[in-house]
């Protein structure tokens, strides 16, 4: 990546940015096409692989800055709160990646996309990103999680790999059907329907007066 990129003022960078984005988002990563992220930036195919060498690169670049999003939104969340019960750790988190992916809707399909690239240009890129991002979340509820509410031999480590698993396969089994049916990803009620779940692995795993 050409380091030039950083030296255009924030206006340009976030049209080429968004650009892609928006590119991207709206097919794979075979399809999507480098012509088309230049004209809708206002700028030649030429000048865009001046600032990023290959499509590889863009895409790269493209993944890490939404997850640097996310995560230091998440981050600065959780150093202002005073919330210790872990579920509403859960919940707030949630709300925020929610809440992030409303006001930027083309980085919300770019990362839904992207998560589950198959293509192996990329593949690569994606599973080592989410890592990272996963790790931070994980740290910023355990770090803070009250003990006391949890039934007698459950793990709050092993519960909330539990549930970034199920995140992951509900997430995945609510993309396929959406991209099947063409239908937009309606994030109010994938969350509420998430909640659900929440609500009853709760009911399992607290004490009786803490649920």
């Amino acid at each position: 990546m050409n380091e030039r990129f950083f030296s255009l003022p924030a206006e340009r960078q976030g049209a080429i940015v968004n650009a892609a984005y928006a590119v991207f988002a709206a097919d794979s990563y075979r399809h999507a096409s480098t012509d088309d992220i230049a004209a809708r930036a206002g700028i030649s195919k030429g000048l865009l692989f001046h600032y990023f060498e290959s499509k590889r690169e863009l895409y790269r670049y493209l993944y890490r800055h939404s997850a640097e999003i996310l995560r230091d939104s998440m981050l600065e969340r959780s150093s202002l709160g005073t919330e210790t019960d872990f579920f509403a750790l859960f919940i707030e988190g949630q709300q925020l990646k929610v809440d992030i992916m409303k006001e930027h809707p083309c980085l919300l399909a770019f990362i839904l996309r992207a998560y589950y690239e198959e293509n192996p240009t990329v593949s690569d890129v994606v599973a080592g990103q989410n890592t990272g991002l996963i790790d931070a979340s994980r740290r910023a509820i355990l770090e803070r999680v009250d003990r006391r509410p949890f039934q007698e031999g459950v793990d709050p480590g092993k519960l909330l790999d539990l549930i970034l698993w199920a995140a992951d396969g509900f997430m995945r089994a609510r993309f396929h059907r959406g991209r099947r049916s063409g239908d937009t990803v309606d994030l109010d009620a994938l969350n509420a329907e998430f909640l659900e779940c929440l609500a009853l692995l709760k009911r399992q795993c607290y004490r009786e007066e803490y649920r």
